[in-house]
């Protein structure tokens, strides 16, 4: 079985600065890279996606 390594996808985190309410409390969290990312996939699949996609309005 081959292993695939990419380069910075552990050591790179976003965090949130603003978000809606289902991230109430969630100031300054990792959304990616971390366990509360895991977390937050678990309890709320659509928040967490709705926060990690593109803003395609800019």
């Amino acid at each position: 079985m081959p292993i695939i390594i990419i380069p910075g996808i552990i050591s790179t985190g976003l965090e949130l600065w603003e978000g809606t309410e289902c991230t109430n409390g969630k100031f300054r969290h990792r959304f990616w890279t971390s366990m509360q990312m895991v977390d937050s996939i678990g309890r709320d699949h659509q928040c967490w996606l709705k926060h990690i996609s593109l803003n395609l309005s800019t």
